[in-house]
């Protein structure tokens, strides 16, 4: 009787494991690079050179030189890539429309001076215009408790002029998930690297300072798709950078299976990403490049500077403030 249990329960965790590879797609064709270096999940797919993958690899640099730790597993089905960008609205108020006349009369005008001047004269004119309801609605503003029952009796608001700003762009987040079912001792052991891997480099480190002053942050992460020739897949929108925020485990979630060892049966793993900085149009056109992919020759995440032309505006618009100051003070 014990037997047929035993035969059971092999027949069921052989069944599962079949299932669960077929989906993946595993089989015995082709040869996976045998010189890679690495973790990866099936052991199976060293053997398998066509077939497509997504590789983690962390920056690890904890020892004061740059290690690459790398893990592959299977491509994974319903990959999301998420592309937002953040809007809020902005209440101009009465004179929004006047102010917007302005600014585009004062860049008609050269020089500093001149396209303050003009820009003032058009507002004051804009004003000089409004109607006595529009009047009577702006000074309503000046008597508190009374602003409101003024413009409903002159049957005019108003206008908030609310128009929708561009706040930037969101940075962006990837979550992954995988199961991993251990068919050998030698897998078993692949499945516990890879598992304290990814929950390693969630974390900071101490710097060998056992009264943790000071921690480094975690490494950096690229991803990448790879192709069945095991270069990065032109068709999946790249990666850029990122810090892994947190790593999700579940063990033995479908049977309470053990093996002999005491290692379960499954092992799930969700781990979640986030990128290094908020992207550019530029970022996304060149990303995939390898001087545009975040992570710098020392190991860590690449910060963004400002380009040749925003700090020209900027010193553009230092000189017309100071212009005006300047003209103030003679003043």
């Amino acid at each position: 009787m014990i037997g047929k249990i035993t035969k059971l329960i092999g027949n069921e965790i052989s069944g599962a494991v079949s299932s669960i590879t077929d989906q993946l797609g595993f089989g015995l064709r082709g040869g996976y690079d045998s010189g890679a270096e690495g973790l990866m999940y099936p052991l199976e797919l060293r053997g398998q050179a066509d077939r497509p993958c997504i590789e983690f690899t962390a920056y690890d640099t904890s020892s004061g030189d740059v290690q690459l730790k790398t893990i592959w597993f299977p491509c994974p089905s319903g990959i999301e890539i998420s592309d937002q960008a953040t809007y809020n609205t902005i209440d101009l108020g009465a004179l929004g429309g006047a102010l917007n006349q302005a600014v585009k009369a004062a860049a008609t005008t050269d020089g500093a001076m001149n396209k303050f001047k003009a820009g003032s004269n058009a507002l004051l004119n804009q004003v000089k215009d409004a109607r006595a309801g529009e009047i009577a609605a702006i000074a309503a503003m000046a008597l508190p408790g009374y602003g409101d029952k003024l413009q409903f009796k002159a049957k005019t608001i108003l206008n908030p002029n609310t128009n929708t700003s561009f706040s930037g762009n969101s940075v962006r987040s990837f979550t992954f998930a995988f199961k991993m079912i251990a068919r050998s001792e030698s897998e078993a052991k692949e499945i516990q690297k890879i598992h304290k891997t990814f929950r390693k480099y969630t974390y900071a480190d101490s710097n060998g300072n056992q009264q943790n002053l000071t921690l480094r942050y975690p490494p950096v992460w690229r991803i990448r798709f790879l192709d069945g020739q095991k270069n990065e897949n032109k068709y999946i929108p790249k990666i850029y950078s990122c810090y892994l925020q947190g790593v999700q485990s579940s063990f033995n979630s479908t049977a309470a299976v053990f093996h002999t060892d005491g290692s379960p049966l499954e092992v799930d793993v969700s781990i979640s990403f986030q990128e290094t900085r908020a992207l550019t149009r530029f970022d996304i056109e060149t990303l995939g490049d390898d001087e545009n992919r975040g992570i710098g020759a020392d190991g860590l995440a690449t910060e963004q500077g400002a380009s040749d032309a925003d700090l020209a505006r900027l010193n553009e618009q230092e000189a017309i403030w100071e212009t005006v100051n300047k003209s103030n003070e003679s003043e």
